[in-house]
């Protein structure tokens, strides 16, 4: 009702909602195609997510027993060597970049290696080959975690934009659209009581008058055919000149 008082019911203002309706019908329905891309590549990083989980959970166990393989392997303390090797540049790096998917920017990410970066291996004797191995499969386990948090916060960041956009749908189909219906059906309603008075109000002149002019004697029919002609000559008991007065 609120959003009635303000409405003033004219034809301009008909003609207003009727091209906001026109544009909030054609909104909504982009919104459900940009909603239908959207579930359709949520629904694919879910079972993204869920396999490539799996493979890192996997490939997480096959790096820990490496290490155990390679500890085995080697006479000294491993854990003394490795700290030794380590630099202070890094050797691998995230790379981040957006997907653009339905005008929805995305986060990837991307594991980077410095390929000059050299493998400690020195005074390993028959153990390099395995710390070697047991090196390529930590990288791939690093590798996969990277690509599972890339998924996981494309699936996050998406989530929260389906969401918003799922209410800007609601809100068009249940609120705005229905009250800018109701309000067209109002004032178009208005306008045509308005327009059954006015033609009753005529209707009733025009009935006076022409009781009027039947009191008077006048012949409406004539009058009108010589205002065509222009000619209009209208005699009232007021100027009706009786022909015996010119006698006297």
């Amino acid at each position: 009702m609120s959003s009635r008082e303000q409405i003033i019911p004219t034809k301009a203002m008909v003609q207003q909602l009727k091209i906001k309706k026109l544009s909030s019908v054609r909104g909504h329905a982009l919104l459900k195609k940009k909603v239908d891309a959207l579930n359709s590549h949520y629904r694919r990083l879910q079972r993204e997510i869920k396999e490539e989980k799996f493979q890192m959970l996997d490939m997480l166990r096959d790096s820990y027993w490496s290490i155990a393989v390679s500890q085995r392997s080697i006479s000294t303390d491993m854990s003394a060597l490795l700290q030794q090797s380590v630099t202070k540049i890094p050797t691998s790096y995230i790379i981040s970049s957006v997907q653009n998917i339905a005008g929805v920017r995305l986060p990837q990410l991307e594991l980077g290696k410095d390929q000059n970066a050299n493998e400690f291996t020195a005074n390993l004797g028959g153990g390099a080959m395995v710390l070697r191995q047991a090196s390529e499969k930590w990288q791939a386990c690093l590798q996969q975690m990277v690509k599972v948090s890339s998924i996981q916060a494309c699936y996050v960041a998406l989530e929260d934009v389906i969401l918003q956009t799922n209410r800007r749908v609601n809100a068009l189909e249940y609120v705005i659209i229905p009250a800018l219906e109701d309000n067209i059906k109002y004032i178009e309603e208005v306008l045509e009581e308005e327009e059954r008075e006015g033609f009753f109000k005529m209707k009733m002149v025009s009935n006076k008058k022409a009781k009027e002019a039947e009191e008077a004697g006048i012949n409406l029919e004539e009058v009108e055919a010589q205002k065509k002609t222009g000619l209009v000559v209208i005699e009232t008991p007021q100027n009706k000149t009786n022909p015996d007065d010119d006698l006297f």
